[in-house]
């Protein structure tokens, strides 16, 4: 699993005030905020009996673990041991590890590693233009296997044949490319109107930039595509993949639009449609085996239209390398 990435962890507004408990990579950690609304994250065992401090509760800005009351500050550091006389000093071990946060986009993001990497966000996830729709999921397959899925454009007619729209199984040109840590893809145009789209016209060029769908993952977990409607409006998905353990990945998502702002009816379509579709789709990725996507090429047969998941994985491969070091 990399480490040195952040990965949103809640909902900004379930942190009122905390705690939260939170897992990521198998590691256990609690969200709170302190005193002055600031959201914070520290390891979940109370150093004293391993008591999980997600279970206690927040007082003045601090944790308070549930079985003994010690309290703990968004530095680790305790402050308070209530069984100790006044000239009794606290343990120098009472200590827990911390990490860091941010909210933004109305998720609260876990850095995993030690040094914090500044926090990219594709533009419409803060773009007050765009309505956004937030939702959560929870799938039993690895992160790899999950990321993967998002990048793979053939298998559309054979997961998606009721809801993605009519797709040739043939991939006849994928248009995809790398720079650095971004890939995207342009998948090929469908012969009819996808069905989040309205009806209109045939298109003259469905390769236009006016008209192309985008596929772009921000490695390592940050997904959306853009589906243009007219002129200007736009309709987007972007997903958050989040490794809670080695068998299980929560993806945080958002529908988004910046058209029709007050349109209840296509928050709901726009909505329904995407969980439906994912939920196709974890039905297939939770059956993989084996179930972390291997490095080793020769582990699977390969063509040419996986070209954007070996991608990812040769990224992963060597962003896990500097990890190591």
């Amino acid at each position: 699993m990399l480490r040195e990435a952040w990965y949103a962890v809640a909902r900004s507004e379930e942190l009122a005030p905390g705690p939260i408990p939170v897992r990521v990579h198998g590691e256990e950690w609690v969200l709170f905020r302190g005193a002055d609304g600031v959201a914070s994250a520290i390891g979940a065992r109370c150093p004293h009996r391993g008591a999980h401090l997600g279970d206690g509760c927040v007082a003045q800005g601090e944790i308070v673990c549930p079985f003994h009351g010690w309290r703990f500050n968004r530095e680790g550091r305790c402050t308070r041991v209530p069984a100790n006389r006044p000239e009794e000093a606290i343990p120098a071990r009472a200590r827990v590890p911390v990490r860091p946060v941010m909210e933004r986009a109305g998720w609260v993001w876990l850095y995993t590693g030690e040094t914090p990497r500044p926090l990219r966000l594709f533009p419409e996830l803060e773009d007050p233009e765009y309505r956004r729709i937030h939702f959560e999921l929870l799938w039993r397959a690895h992160f790899t296997r999950t990321v993967e899925n998002s990048l793979d454009v053939s298998h559309l007619p054979f997961v998606h044949a009721d809801t993605t729209g009519e797709v040739d199984p043939m991939v006849h040109h994928l248009r995809y490319g790398a720079e650095g840590d971004r890939l995207w893809i342009h998948p090929a145009p469908f012969r009819r109107s996808h069905p989040m789209e309205p009806p209109r016209p045939p298109r003259e060029d469905p390769w236009s930039p006016e008209e192309q769908v985008e596929i772009e993952l921000w490695f390592p977990n940050l997904w959306i595509i853009r589906a243009p409607v007219a002129a200007a409006a736009q309709m987007c998905t972007v997903l958050v993949f989040t490794p809670v353990d080695d068998q299980t990945t929560r993806i945080f998502g958002a529908c988004l639009r910046n058209f029709a702002q007050e349109a209840a009816l296509l928050d709901e379509h726009h909505l329904t449609h995407t969980l439906h579709v994912l939920d196709e789709d974890r039905r297939i990725v939770e059956s993989l085996r084996p179930a972390h996507a291997p490095f080793d090429m020769r582990e699977e047969a390969h063509v040419p239209s996986d070209g954007p998941a070996i991608r990812f994985r040769h990224l992963l491969r060597k962003a896990l390398g500097r990890d190591a070091r």
